[in-house]
């Protein structure tokens, strides 16, 4: 049998180790870059500008189609906004491919002017957040 001291500390003990379980399982794992392009896209559909430029770094910087570059401010107010307003929807024509924080993919955009073009994407991201996307 346990004393009261040894009791104690036990309890002590498994208390500490639920808590650090807990801890860990609501930090959840960082979500994939795959996971990070694909929470974009669902938030452009949803109209949800905010959900969309958390996404972002403050340091992110895009190169759009276009081959103009968006940083800062202008992402949300340019790049997530032109999507806001024209984008129809998107087709990704081949799979994601990841390696090192990088995710790459092939996309047909369609505009809902009945417009649509196809892009080779690349995105880095960092710590859970896009720091850079490359259009060619």
């Amino acid at each position: 049998m346990f004393t009261k001291s040894e009791r104690i500390n036990l309890l002590r003990c498994a208390t500490i180790f639920a808590i650090a379980i807990l801890a860990a399982a609501c930090a959840g794992a960082e979500p994939s870059p795959t996971d990070i392009v694909s929470q974009y896209y669902i938030a452009i559909e949803d109209g949800d500008a905010d959900a969309a430029a958390s996404l972002f770094s403050e340091e992110a910087v895009i190169v759009t189609p276009g081959g103009n570059t968006v940083r800062g401010d202008s992402i949300k107010s340019e790049f997530i906004l032109f999507d806001l307003q024209f984008m129809d929807r998107v087709e990704f024509l081949t799979d994601f491919t990841e390696s090192n924080g990088k995710v790459s993919w092939t996309q047909e955009y369609h505009s809902i002017e009945d417009n649509s073009f196809v892009n080779e994407c690349e995105a880095t991201i960092e710590d859970g957040k896009i720091v850079e996307w490359l259009f060619n």
